[in-house]
């Protein structure tokens, strides 16, 4: 008796599992990342702030939205993480900042800041 009820469970178990892969939404989409750059470990000026590994971006057509990951190497100090995105757009010299990090002939045309 105890093969045919774990028979049985196990055929229920199996049922139950596919009956949840064909009625669970399918995600069309990918979500593809594209590999932007590479930061050495170690290399920033202040070693109790959060040290970037890698930087990912996405681009959702679907919402026309630009989505950025950065991997960290450790775990970040949840009370002081933030983060700085700085682009380039090729505008006119006039329109561009000083960048105020190492490398100081990089200039900006615009700045998003998340906490």
């Amino acid at each position: 008796m105890t093969t045919i009820k774990y028979l049985l469970l196990s055929i229920l178990q199996l049922a139950m599992t596919l009956a949840f892969v064909l009625i669970s939404p399918v995600k069309t989409e990918a979500e593809i990342w594209t590999f932007a750059a590479f930061d050495p470990k170690g290399d920033g000026s202040d070693a109790s702030l959060a040290d970037a590994a890698t930087l990912c971006y996405r681009y959702d057509k679907q919402q026309d939205k630009l989505w950025f990951r950065i991997s960290l190497y450790g775990a970040p100090n949840e009370k002081t993480f933030g983060v700085n995105v700085a682009i380039d757009t090729g505008a006119a010299e006039t329109a561009k900042m000083n960048w105020w990090g190492a490398n100081k002939n990089f200039k900006l045309t615009g700045c998003s800041r998340r906490w």
